[in-house]
């Protein structure tokens, strides 16, 4: 399976982040609905940190599962671009339905690269293969991963 399985990793932790996020949005109604910059804001803030934790903790959570099981690959960069591009191909077929104009498709580059970033960061954060590797590096992505939205939602806006 080599390295390939690593696309496959991202595309599983995609789709269970989904599954996730739609379960706590059936939960907590609005979590997917409404104005992101309008008030109340620390309700968006919690809203936006809470969807990019759920995100890396499945990410993180599945690449350290694998690497425990399979061994830590050779190559880190190779193995979290290929978890990366898994990862954002899911979000970009769900969101290139809504793609119209060309911002919106330099958006679809954008969440590949995040992606990307985010899956060679966490591997080379985790690789001393601890647990406290494995909170630090959801830690650090859920910071990045929340820093990005805000650009994403908020530059939008202006």
């Amino acid at each position: 399976m080599g390295y390939t399985a690593f696309f496959l990793v991202g595309v599983i932790a995609a789709v269970l982040a989904l599954v996730v996020q739609v379960a706590i949005s059936l939960l907590v109604p609005g979590f997917f609905s409404g104005d992101v910059t309008s008030p109340p804001h620390s309700l968006w803030l919690f809203w936006i940190v809470l969807a990019a934790a759920v995100e890396e903790c499945i990410r993180v959570g599945l690449l350290f599962l694998f690497v425990l099981r399979r061994g830590f690959p050779q190559h880190i960069i190779l193995s979290g671009l290929l978890a990366g591009i898994g990862f954002a191909a899911v979000e970009i077929i769900l969101r290139a339905s809504w793609v119209a104009t060309f911002s919106e498709i330099i958006g679809l580059f954008g969440i590949l690269s995040i992606h990307i970033i985010l899956s060679i960061l966490g591997l080379y954060l985790m690789r001393t293969l601890r647990f406290t590797s494995f909170i630090y590096t959801i830690a650090v992505l859920t910071f990045v991963h929340t820093l990005y939205n805000f650009f994403v939602l908020f530059s939008s806006s202006f």
